[in-house]
């Protein structure tokens, strides 16, 4: 319990280990507001209360390590998808008034380290995909989760987003991995990776439809099926 009386700030860093369930900061995310770093403004003395600014630190670099062009490139993709991932979690919580994909990648951006317009393009380019778009339509949907964790023979999985919706009159379980640098269906393992999720995900929905798609950073939505 908090005794804060006007506002309450968290801070966060990533876990090195994956947790078997969701942390508590991956549960009051949904409903916090993503801090954006400002210039503090100079105190005049008149006002009694003043807007609360944080010093934004430079991002820690570590100790320089030479390391190969390819490895470099694969971390700065990774990084990128995950700002991605991160400015989609927030513009979709339930129950945000307004979305502003700038603001949120711009604060995605700083978490980790990457280019904020990059992280902006690609987070509109599937915002705005008339093909994904009826995954993020509270409005339309039945339920809706990000980082889901399910487990399946003992391993603990975490799905980036799942929704239930309403097709031919009936409820629809989809499955949705966000793959943004490659072509997902090309790939035997993350094929293999999403008809798990699925099978996951039906064995807690008995009876009713699960389907599992990517979604790529063009805005595409590829259904994965399986295949005899």
């Amino acid at each position: 319990m908090s005794r804060a009386r006007e506002r309450l700030v968290f801070s966060a860093t990533e876990p090195h280990r994956a947790l078997a369930g969701p942390s508590w900061w991956q549960r009051v995310a949904p409903h916090a507001q993503p801090w954006m770093p400002a210039a503090a403004g100079a105190f005049d003395g008149t006002s009694v209360a003043s807007t609360v600014s944080l010093r934004c630190l430079p991002p820690w670099s570590g100790i320089p390590q030479h390391r190969a062009k390819s490895v470099t490139s694969d971390d700065n993709a990774s990084r990128l998808g995950k700002a991605v991932h991160r400015v989609l979690e927030w513009a979709a919580a339930p129950g945000r008034p307004a979305i502003d994909l700038d603001a949120l990648a711009t604060a995605a951006a700083h978490e980790f380290s990457v280019d904020a317009a990059e992280a902006a393009r690609i987070a509109a380019r599937i915002w705005s995909s008339p093909s994904c778009a009826r995954f993020f339509d509270s409005t339309a949907l039945r339920w809706s989760g990000n980082e889901v964790p399910v487990v399946d023979a003992g391993d603990v999985l975490r799905i980036d987003r799942l929704v239930a919706v309403d097709e031919a009159g009936m409820p629809t379980w989809w499955v949705l991995d966000y793959k943004l640098q490659h072509a997902p269906q090309a790939l035997a393992a993350y094929r293999e990776q999403m008809l798990r999720y699925r099978a996951a995900v039906q064995v807690l929905q008995p009876g009713e439809r699960v389907r599992c798609a990517f979604i790529t950073g063009a805005g595409e939505v590829i259904e994965v099926e399986y295949v005899d």
